[in-house]
């Protein structure tokens, strides 16, 4: 799969209450993420699109909104970004996950590549088949979801993973873009990467890249 272009939501709709609530608000956090990756992805000049739900009043609504949307062509990867919520602070639970319908090999890779850049668990690739962003829609699409924990009081910001957290996968695919494209990715990004400071949006925004470029190949079930 080699997309022209990558199409990105975050989960929801305007409504803060709408996602997931607790460690940090699912719809308020996502949106930054998703913003953060959309801007790495037009830095380097991957077609991208960014698409809130500010109108709808209901999950049904929401959906018909996203799914419409996206159904207006067929040539991009869709990227839903979420954020899961668990039952406590269980750590069996806390982790990355990709969803996916029929984009396995590529849901795996992705939640790999998240997982190494974070210090998240991966919690792996997981299909669903009742997700309508997954199945009504016309280009293949995936649903990143990550949970993580943080302290009490930090529980409005963000994961930032230490360096320890960051392993030699990620290195790759930054070496692969720095060497495929020398003028188009600012090799300040290893930097970034061995000082620890390569935060979860950076990785997402950093993956989808490589993907658009067909460093990063998915396939079908």
């Amino acid at each position: 799969m080699n997309p022209k272009g990558i199409e990105l939501h975050p989960g929801h709709w305007k409504n803060t209450g709408s996602g997931a609530n607790g460690l940090i608000n699912e719809v308020t956090e996502a949106r930054k993420v998703t913003k953060r990756v959309y801007g790495i992805l037009r830095a380097h000049k991957v077609p991208a699109t960014y698409f809130e739900d500010n109108t709808s009043s209901n999950q049904q609504q929401n959906l018909n909104a996203l799914v419409k949307h996206h159904n207006q062509d067929r040539d991009d990867l869709i990227v839903s970004v979420h954020f899961n919520a668990t039952a406590g602070v269980v750590e069996g639970n806390i982790g990355t996950e990709v969803l996916y319908y029929s984009e396995q090999s590529l849901a795996a890779k992705i939640a790999k590549a998240i997982s190494d850049a974070s210090g998240l668990k991966n919690r792996g690739a997981k299909r669903r088949t009742n997700l309508a962003v997954l199945t009504q829609t016309y280009e293949p699409a995936v649903c990143t979801s990550s949970t993580s924990t943080v302290p009490k009081e930090e529980e409005t910001k963000l994961y930032q993973p230490s360096a320890q957290a960051i392993t030699n996968s990620t290195r790759v695919v930054l070496n692969r873009l720095v060497a495929k494209d020398p003028g188009g990715i600012d090799p300040s990004w290893i930097k970034k990467l061995d000082e620890g400071k390569l935060t979860e949006s950076d990785a997402l925004g950093l993956i989808f890249v490589a993907i658009e470029r067909g460093l990063i190949q998915g396939q079908k079930e």
